[in-house]
């Protein structure tokens, strides 16, 4: 350290320190203020503009067509209702199925390639499961856009968190239950079925609660997915080619 610095008197230091603190916390309650604004006014000018056009008719009605005024979200609804609950029928069994595959039969070699595999389906993006789910089912197989195909699509991001939350669940089973389990004579499905699961549920009640709406509103939030393999209005493929 220079003489010079050392003959700086403290209270030029601290007053220094003064200055910097007053104006960084300055400049960082303005750049909140900013923030909240411009959220709270882009808030305002949604609920002003927005809640006139909320009622009944909104939530029932089928869209009309561009241009024509009214018209609702009714079949929207119930066909984001549908997908969902196909793909919770898919998904939550396979997932469940894997996470005990995994920590109960297979935990070691045959399990890391499982964790492997669930890794890298969550990690696809959104399109290419899309385009591979219709280029299988909706070009292949069903040769039409349906609700199962969109099913099949969405239970793909589903598949690997309920694994991936069933297997950490199950590995907070005390080990002592199953000991005791099998040292009875119980097979191993059953200290599964009668032991496993039950405490499963007893342990994950939070967490289900906390993972399994984020776990649906993720995969139904992903229109891609739904846009490639799911139900689409007719002439919506010609309105979009003719411009």
């Amino acid at each position: 350290m220079s003489t010079a610095a050392l003959n700086v008197p403290a209270w030029r230091v601290h007053r220094r320190r003064r200055i910097a603190d007053t104006v960084m916390a300055v400049l960082l309650v303005v750049a909140t203020a900013i923030a909240v604004g411009l959220l709270l006014l882009i808030l305002g000018y949604l609920v002003a503009n927005g809640l006139p056009a909320l009622n009944v008719a909104f939530f029932t009605e089928r869209p009309k067509p561009f241009g024509v005024e009214g018209g609702g979200v009714g079949p929207a609804i119930v066909g984001t209702l549908i997908v969902s609950a196909l793909a919770g029928v898919i998904a939550i069994p396979i997932g469940i199925a894997a996470a005990i595959f995994v920590t109960e039969l297979r935990p070691g070699r045959w399990g890391a390639v499982v964790r492997f595999a669930a890794e890298l389906i969550a990690g696809l993006p959104s399109i290419a499961v899309g385009v591979f789910v219709w280029s299988f089912l909706v070009r292949g197989l069903l040769g039409r856009y349906s609700a199962l195909a969109g099913a099949v699509a969405l239970a793909v991001i589903m598949i690997p968190i309920v694994a991936r939350t069933t297997e950490e669940v199950l590995r907070l089973v005390p080990s002592s239950l199953r000991e005791a389990a099998l040292a009875l004579g119980a097979p191993r499905w059953r200290v599964i079925l009668r032991l496993g699961l039950p405490s499963e549920i007893c342990f994950s009640a939070p967490s289900c609660c906390g993972r399994s709406p984020r776990c649906r509103s993720r995969s139904i939030s992903t229109r891609a997915r739904r846009m490639t393999t799911g139900t689409r209005r007719p002439g919506a493929g010609r309105s979009s080619s003719s411009r």
